[in-house]
């Protein structure tokens, strides 16, 4: 939910103040030139963003590969716990 609000505000911050900083000197077209600029730029930090949760998610995924594995390992050693597991 996080990432969808900062997106957004990326998305409409960036817009208007492109098209407020430049419609003077460029008029109306860099007023319609502002929605897929800002577009591209909540894109691309979309896209930065996501790369970061999925290496975040891959280490999850080991992390708790490593548990069960230990896991696994103890209760092999131990016929009341494997019982109990399975």
């Amino acid at each position: 939910m996080k990432m969808s609000v900062v997106l957004t505000c990326i998305s409409l911050g960036l817009r208007v103040a492109l098209a407020y900083a430049f419609a003077g000197r460029f008029g109306v077209t860099m007023i319609w030139w502002a929605i897929p600029i800002g577009w591209l730029a909540a894109d691309i930090a979309g896209a930065a963003g996501d790369s970061q949760i999925t290496k975040n998610h891959a280490k999850m995924k080991i992390y708790h590969g490593n548990i069960v594995h230990k896991l696994q390992r103890f209760c092999n050693k131990s016929c009341i716990l494997k019982m109990i597991v399975i």
